[in-house]
Formats: C-alpha cells, structure tokens, sequence
C-alpha cells in the first residue's frame, strides 16, 4: 500500500509539472497509463505505470507527436530509439525516475530534432535561397538612401559650427542630471528573477548561495531538492553580478550533468514590491516523507509556499515552460 501511495504522489506531481491527462488506471493488475505533453517540442509522451514499479521493473514509455506537430517519423524514431538506450533504462536501477525521464525527453529531444532538422531547414519547412531574404533588401535600401544622406551631411555641416558655440557647462549639467535620474531608476526599479535548478543537494553550495546572494543586497529564497527553485529580487545589475559569481565560482566544482541551472522568468518590480524581506533556504517536504538524494519535493507544499508569500503566479512560469 505504502510503494502504491508513493507511485501515484509521483504521477500526482508531474501533473503539477506539465500538462498530463490519465489515460486509464486498471485497479486488478494496479498500473497507471497517462499522457504528458510537451508543448515546445510538439511530443507527448505516453507512460505506462506497472505494478512493479519502480522496484523490479521501469516504466514503459513511448514519444509520439501533438497534433500540430511537424515532425517527421524518422526524428520520432530517433527520439525513442536513443532513450531505449540511455543510462535511465540500462541498467535498471529500481528508484523513482519519472520526472527523469521528462528531462530527458526535453534535454535530448530538442538536439535530436535539431541534428534532424538539417541545415538551415526547419522540419516541416522550406530551405532559404543562399542569397535571398532580408540581407538582399537591406543592401538595396542602403545603396538608394546613399544620396539622400550624402545630401543631409552638407546641411549637417553647416550647422555643426553653430551649434559648438553652445556652452559646455551645459553639457556638464546634463551630464550630470542624466547620471543622477539613471541612480534613482537603479534604485526604484527592480527585478525579480525565477531560477530552475534539475537538483540542488551540496551543502556547501546551498550556504555559500545563500550568504553570497544576501552579500550582494538580494531577497528572495532558494529551495534545495529535485527540482531546484530559487527566487532573486534586487536591482537587475546586482542579480546580473550574482548569477555571473554562481557559474564561474560556487559551481565550479559541481559535476557539469548535476549544474543545470534555467533562468526561468523575469518581472520588472519596484524596491517596494518586494515579496520577502531577506534571502533564506526553504525545505519543502519531499513526496516519500524523507530527504534522499533521489526524493522529489512536495511541489504542492511549493505552492502553498508562493501563494501566501504574495506570488502564487510564479508557480505555472516555472513548471510550464
């Protein structure tokens, strides 16, 4: 009872994750099949839940095509064929791997349909003549606009010598006005940043993140786990220096297969629209009811988490893109 409660908090959070429909769920032989959409790839993947799932035995899963989708048969079979061979399947580890799985489709596919699509053709699309489009008719409007301009500059000219004769300290006061009105906008507006890490375990790295962004002036969180979430709120060049420290320095011991780091989402806020007052770690709880490696976190507790911090939206831009 306890291994089926866990399969299902499993299938549960990915239908938080993604677009996912239950197919049918056949309570004799106790096994799941749902249908989980990836919209930007034009896949669907269809999953077959078996009872001996995940101990003796993986899921059956197959990648088919949307509705809208132009992908060609051979690229599908391509997809499917390379994920029969992954390091998912072989060898069989017995541990939840749905979400895994997901990623994978989503990290493999997308080259997969890029190394089929050939050169300088989209799947489904036609190939652009060497030396036609946009380049051609930018050329010739430049050759026609040539005189005209070279018509302008003698006006120009003559006028240039008048107008040096304007006093430079008012060029100074400009100056200096427009440096100021450019600090006051640096401290009035800010950003909020959505990040999206596929784990997020190291200690060492969760509390160097976490004093480094409280450093730089930023608020928000980081929740450690699989998935990674953070949030950053500051002035966009304080966020901008934070994520540059993140790859070159914190993660730069870190496997490169375990760094996978998504800037999600940004929105422009104010110093005042802020939602948290600090930056902290938040540990959700994970779907088993303990802290492994391998647990994937209590997505609905995620939820609850950003509703009541005042920005519940940001739930659907991180899971659905």
């Amino acid at each position: 009872k306890m291994e089926d409660d866990e399969r299902r908090a499993e299938i549960e959070a990915l239908e938080m994750m993604y677009s996912c429909n239950r197919i049918s769920e056949d309570s004799k032989n106790k096994s799941i099949s749902f249908r989980l959409e990836l919209e930007t790839l034009g896949l669907a993947l269809l999953f077959d839940i078996p009872s001996t799932y995940p101990e003796a035995s993986p899921p059956g899963v197959v990648a088919t095509t949307l509705h809208h989708s132009t992908l060609s048969r051979t690229t599908l079979k391509n997809i499917n064929d390379a994920f029969k061979e992954s390091e998912l399947l072989h060898p069989w580890k017995g541990e939840n791997c749905l979400y895994d799985m997901v990623l994978w489709f989503q990290e493999n596919g997308e080259e997969i349909i890029r190394n089929c699509s050939g050169s300088g053709t989209k799947e489904g699309g036609e190939a652009r003549s060497p030396g036609s489009g946009p380049k051609e008719e930018k050329a010739s409007m430049r050759t026609s606009n040539f005189k005209s301009n070279e018509e302008k500059s003698g006006i120009l000219m003559n006028s240039t010598v008048e107008g040096e004769a304007a006093s430079s300290d008012d060029g100074e006061r400009k100056k200096t006005a427009k440096k100021k009105n450019a600090t006051i906008k640096e401290e009035l507006l800010h950003m909020r940043q959505w990040i999206w890490f596929i784990g997020f375990y190291t200690r060492k790295i969760i509390k160097a993140f976490v004093r480094c962004a409280g450093e730089k002036g930023l608020t928000g969180f980081l929740m450690p786990g699989k998935p990674g979430v953070a949030c950053l709120e500051g002035p966009e060049s304080s966020i901008n220096d934070f994520l540059r420290i993140t790859r070159t320095q914190l993660f730069a011991s870190v496997a490169p297969s375990s760094r996978k780091m998504k800037l999600i989402h940004h929105e422009s806020i104010t110093s005042e629209s802020r939602c948290f007052d600090s930056f902290s770690e938040v540990e959700m709880a994970c779907l088993s009811g303990t802290h492994k490696r391998k647990d994937l976190t209590d997505l609905g507790e995620l939820q609850r988490f950003l509703k009541n911090a005042g920005c519940g939206h940001a739930f659907s831009l991180i899971f659905n893109n």
